[in-house]
């Protein structure tokens, strides 16, 4: 131990001379790591520089479990960045970094000589097999240089099973040290058996249980030979070998060599493994393992085929092929011929599978994938077949659907030029502009855009209470309110403003282009004779193919035909014939929800005022009936005053007496206070009655608002 610190000291003082003279500081890790990328970027060092610092992240990083290992690694590299003939990892322990060095020649070669043909084939000039004969010597020579990148490999593996670079310190495997003993030459072999008259020789004394001598055999490190080896499975016993290479100061090196002769069937017969105990039940029966699976599709294709297969109708995949040869239409719908033609294989496929079964591969062994790429492509013209299966079924949908545009926009055409309200409508917002914008250049019009009627919102009043729209909606609610019903004639406005022509017209090509598509495929499928007698191809589908390319030139036709009408639309309305249905509708959408929304602000706002006058009417009612019981009360109270107050009058007193006995009999008999909680109780249901009025009346008003909000947002 001694020994190894003074040399790794020294080690330090002399890298730490070098590095005076670096370039780098030193000190700074990521400093380091820079200065390292950029000197090593742009040679073949920088793959090998990512490799050692993937090891590296893949070492402890706790100081108490990584302490040792990186001390180890710092004190290798250090001398290996020294230049250390000898490295040394302990007192008696060193490698040779020659030997190191040499051991990893090979391994550059190997590396070398597969980016070499790497290059060559990746490159495009692999040849061609049976082409020229310049071709046939380029394969040559890269066969050649294939064997040759086999038999690095094979030296490679056998350097690294005799020896291994770098081990633990108790166990390091390393070559041998420059100044270490060479291992003695194995022994001159034993000499032959005596002849049969001397007594026998021990119990199983055979020559495949000949020990085998030390540092001999074909392994350097003694892993395999031709020694004596157990014909039954036995326990094993747990040592620590010492590497052949390493054995040159040891004993056992040093020793003289013997033959010892041990009764190996004893030794089998003690330290055998336990057998298990035989099962006579028929759980013990043997059960045939079936063939592993083999799938040379790639993996997602695989996948996506696999979950489609477990989804189909039809899980045999020979019935698939079946149903599609004898295109059964109860099956084979739209959206499952659909499906079958995208999992249908391509050529490099089928290509892959058909090299696996020549090169000795079992069909068993493929997947249910692999299977069904087989059966399908058994079809003839499988894609072609699926593909006009699809085609004569998917024409009537595409028709529905464009029919449906096409009548919603016809009706939608037919109602504007229809609607006399609305051009009323268009006639009084003409006159009233023309009437604003009298003496300017916007005057005197003759006709306007449909957004200019949106734009009337903006013209606002003096006391910006209202808009010209709003204005226009109130003269004409008292001039002529039948216009402003225009509304519910233009309904089928709200559908028209979501066709798209430009749609339509896509699909009208797109199926007009699997038409042509699908009529070469049926002559393509008529060149090949059917592969079973059920084939029913031929008899059902060009038939049906022909049926739906006219559908498809009639649908054409109709487009045709539908798009004049609208353009002839547009310009009636002043409209340019490039404006499509969406923009022209939704103008006048917008046109229909500015008026209705200016006509429900006017109808919330006369039931606000007709609210706010039966509150003023109910007010008053109140006001009237309180005032009347006050009346009575002070009537009463002056009754009661004056029949109670003295007077010198003789002439009086007879009156006075009278009134006060009659007003006492009515106190007496309580018909004064029921007259007066008959009156209170009167009132306050006549006040609970004017409450809940007014409350109802507000609740309405409010309910009225909420709406003309919603409106103004949209």
């Amino acid at each position: 131990m001694e020994s190894f610190l003074a040399d790794h000291n020294q080690d330090q003082k002399e890298l730490a001379e070098l590095n005076n003279a670096a370039e780098v500081n030193l000190n700074d890790p990521v400093a380091m790591i820079h200065f390292l990328h950029d000197v090593m970027s742009t040679g073949p060092l920088l793959p090998l520089l990512i490799s050692a610092l993937q090891s590296f992240c893949s070492l402890p990083l706790h100081a108490d479990s990584g302490l040792k290992v990186w001390t180890l690694v710092s004190r290798l590299v250090q001398q290996i960045s020294l230049r250390k003939s000898v490295i040394s990892y302990d007192d008696g322990n060193t490698v040779s970094l020659e030997d190191l060095l040499t051991s990893v020649e090979d391994k550059i070669k190997l590396d070398a000589m597969n980016k070499k043909y790497d290059e060559l084939v990746g490159s495009g000039t692999a040849p061609q097999s049976g082409t020229t004969e310049a071709s046939a010597t380029l394969e040559k020579t890269l066969a050649d240089a294939r064997l040759e990148i086999l038999s690095l490999q094979q030296q490679l593996k056998d350097q690294y099973a005799a020896k291994a670079v770098v081990a633990p310190l108790d166990t390091a495997v390393a070559p041998l040290a420059a100044d270490a003993d060479p291992p003695s030459p194995p022994p001159p072999p034993p000499p032959p058996p005596p002849p049969p008259s001397p007594p026998p020789p021990p119990p199983m004394k055979d020559p495949r249980f000949t020990p085998k001598p030390p540092g001999g055999g074909s392994d350097s490190d003694g892993s395999a030979g031709d020694g004596p080896r157990p014909s039954v499975p036995v326990k094993h016993l747990q040592w620590t070998k010492i590497p052949n290479v390493a054995l040159g100061k040891t004993i056992f090196a040093t020793a003289e060599d013997k033959v010892i002769t041990l009764d190996f069937s004893e030794i089998e017969k003690v330290f055998c493994q336990a057998q298990p105990r035989e099962r006579h039940d028929a759980e013990a029966a043997p059960v045939s393992k079936k063939p592993a699976t083999v799938s040379v599709v790639e993996g997602r294709r695989a996948q996506n085929v696999g979950v489609f297969l477990k989804t189909f109708p039809l899980r045999d995949v020979t019935k698939i092929a079946e149903a599609v040869q004898q295109c059964d239409i109860s099956l084979l719908t739209y959206e499952t011929a659909s499906r079958l033609l995208e999992q249908c294989p391509q050529p490099d496929e089928i290509s892959a599978i058909t090299d696996f079964l020549n090169g000795g591969g079992s069909r068993e062994c493929l997947g249910p994938v692999e299977q069904f790429f087989l059966e399908i492509n058994k079809v003839p013209c499988v894609r072609q077949r699926l593909f006009c299966i699809s085609f004569y079924q998917k024409v009537p949908l595409v028709a529905k659907d464009v029919n449906h545009d096409l009548k919603t926009v016809t009706t939608a055409t037919k109602d504007l030029k229809s609607s006399t309200h609305f051009l009323t409508f268009l006639q009084n917002v003409l006159a009233i502009g023309n009437f604003l914008n009298a003496g300017t250049a916007k005057g005197n019009a003759r006709g306007i855009k449909l957004d200019s009627v949106l734009k009337m919102a903006d013209t606002r009043m003096l006391d910006n209470k209202g808009d010209l729209l709003q204005y226009l909606v109130r003269d004409l609610q008292k001039r002529d309110p039948a216009v402003l019903d225009f509304p519910t004639e233009l309904a089928s406005v709200h559908a028209a403003m979501g066709c798209s022509f430009s749609s339509v017209q896509e699909n009208v090509a797109a199926i007009q282009k699997d038409a042509a598509q699908a009529a070469k495929d049926v002559n393509d499928c008529k060149k090949h004779e059917p592969l079973l007698p059920s084939d029913r191809f031929l008899e059902l589908i060009p038939a049906r193919v022909a049926n739906a390319t006219n559908q498809c030139e009639e649908l054409r036709k109709l487009f045709e035909v539908k798009q004049a009408e609208f353009r002839e639309v547009a310009t009636l309305f002043g409209e340019s014939e490039k404006t499509t249905p969406e923009e022209f509708f939704r103008t006048v959408h917008g046109l229909v929800s500015a008026l209705e929304s200016t006509k429900k602000q006017f109808e919330v706002a006369e039931k606000q005022r007709l609210a706010a006058e039966k509150r003023e009417e109910e007010k008053a009612m109140a006001k009237t009936v309180m005032s009347n019981l006050r009346n009575a009360d002070k009537g009463v109270l002056t009754a009661v005053a004056a029949a109670s107050a003295p007077d010198s009058s003789a002439s009086t007193a007879p009156d006075t007496m009278e009134n006060l006995q009659e007003v006492l009999s009515q106190l007496k008999g309580g018909k004064t206070f029921r007259q007066r909680r008959n009156q209170r109780e009167e009132y306050r249901t006549m006040r609970r009655n004017a409450m809940a009025q007014a409350g109802a009346a507000v609740a309405a008003a409010a309910a009225a608002k909420r709406p003309t909000s919603k409106s103004k947002c949209q």
